[in-house]
């Protein structure tokens, strides 16, 4: 059987055998993303910006860009879009 199957049909068996190696990979890799992410807030503070941690979503630069008038919705919705009929 492919992995991909077999994990399908012993999820709990094949988590048991993965998640020893990701804790693994997750110990040695996360010390460096966020030695990475402290070098880009250091680059960003350093251009007069204020770092943020917390990612925006797109309604929330959608709100931002209404607000400001950098974006304009339409009045009505499009026409000619795909349905599913």
């Amino acid at each position: 059987m492919a992995p991909k199957s077999w994990a399908i049909a012993h999820p709990e068996t094949a988590a048991k055998l993965v998640s020893p190696p990701g804790r693994g990979y997750i110990a040695i890799v996360r010390p460096v993303l966020l030695g990475i992410n402290a070098l880009a807030n250091e680059l960003v503070a350093a251009s007069g910006v204020t770092a943020v941690d917390v990612g925006a979503t797109i309604g929330d630069v959608q709100d931002a860009s209404l607000r400001s008038g950098h974006l304009r919705m339409p009045s009505s919705p499009p026409t000619g879009t795909w349905s599913a009929s």
